[in-house]
Formats: structure tokens, C-alpha cells, sequence
């Protein structure tokens, strides 16, 4: 692992080079740090945008790999190195048929759970890749976009706020998930409302 001010001279000296396997590694402090470079002029803020999310759909598609791929097996003799729980993954894979939806979201909005082995354990169940990359999305795209922020706002000052980036990162993802809930009953009731009225209009 880097310190901080290692990661800090890392990304000024090779940019956008280093930003795809830094944010692999480091997390939700290296979005905050490109976003401080991107106020600096060091960094162009839009293509460090993409360059993040294309870098955590991969660390996401990565632990996906292991469990679809290599299954128990590579988890049992690598899981030490790969932060991965075999028991944990295999519980956590069991769910995944009638509720792997609200585990992705659950691992990917809330700080410190064992989001790695939700992601093996999505790839052990054989889950959809495509909601898999959805859910991931639909998570990533704000939580992104408001660390990037943060940095952009507190520059230099971000070392003051690391030990929050976890909560504050969990909060935006709290509410977008629940915008999207609320999004989908509502969507879901106008469209029963607008079947029944049909219905009717038939009948008369």
C-alpha cells in the first residue's frame, strides 16, 4: 500500500497513466485526490471521470472472475491474498437467486462490509454479468461523481477528511438507491394504474 502523499507525487508525475491501477488498489481517497489534481489544472476532470469508473467496474468484474471462473477452489488457496472469506462467499452465493439485487447494492453502499466476497460469491452463483454491471453502475456513477467533488472543493485539504470518504461515499449511495426505489414503485403503480384504465376504456 501507498501513503497518501506517495499517491499524491505518483499521480502528478505519470497522470492518467497510473490513475486506472492506483484506483484499483486505493479506493475511494484516490477520487477525492484526482479531484483536487483536476482543480489544479494537473488532471482533465471529465476524463479522470471515466477513467474511475472503468477502473472500479474492473476490480468489480475482477472478484466476479474469481468466483465465476475460478471458483472454490482458487478462493480456498488465494482467498488470504485476495481478502476473500470461503465460507463467507460460498453463505453469501446461496442468496444471490432470489436476492442478488439487493446484496450487490447492500455490499457496494455500505463502508467496510465484505464487499470482495459479494462480488466472488455473484460469480459463483453464475449471476447475470449484465445486472451484475448494472448494479455496479448504478452506484458508481454518483458516488464518483460527488468524491470527485469533494476534491475538487477541499483541494489540499482532503487529507483531513480520509477517515470519512467511506461514510460519506455510503451516504450518496444510500440516496440514489433510495431515489431509485422510490423511482421504480412509482413507476411501477402508474403503469398498474394505466393497465386498469385501459381495461376500462376496452370495457365501455
Amino acid at each position: 500500500m501507498f501513503t497518501l502523499a506517495q499517491v499524491v507525487v505518483l499521480l502528478k508525475t505519470y497522470g492518467y497513466l497510473l490513475i486506472f491501477p492506483v484506483a484499483f488498489v486505493e479506493g475511494p481517497i484516490i477520487t477525492v485526490i484526482c479531484g483536487w489534481l483536476s482543480a489544479s489544472g494537473i488532471l482533465n476532470v471529465f476524463v479522470v471521470f471515466i477513467l474511475l469508473i472503468i477502473a472500479n467496474l474492473l476490480g468489480d468484474a475482477f472478484y466476479y472472475a474469481i468466483g465465476y471462473y475460478g471458483g472454490t477452489a482458487v478462493i480456498k488457496k488465494w482467498g488470504k491474498w485476495l481478502r476473500l472469506d470461503l465460507e463467507q462467499t460460498v453463505k453469501l452465493k446461496n442468496h444471490f437467486d432470489n436476492h442478488g439485487g439487493k446484496i450487490l447494492l447492500t455490499a457496494k453502499i455500505t463502508p467496510h462490509l465484505a464487499a470482495a466476497a459479494v462480488l466472488a460469491g455473484a460469480g459463483l452463483a453464475k449471476y447475470s454479468f449484465t445486472r451484475f454491471l448494472r448494479y455496479s453502475l448504478i452506484i458508481e456513477i454518483p458516488k464518483t461523481m460527488v468524491l470527485l467533488l469533494v476534491g475538487y472543493l477541499v483541494g489540499d485539504a482532503y487529507q483531513k477528511i480520509v477517515v470519512y470518504l467511506d461514510y460519506l461515499g455510503a451516504i450518496v449511495s444510500v440516496i440514489v438507491a433510495g431515489l431509485l426505489i422510490y423511482g421504480f414503485y412509482y413507476w411501477r403503480r402508474f403503469d398498474k394504474l394505466t393497465t386498469i384504465q385501459s381495461q376500462k376504456n376496452k370495457q365501455r
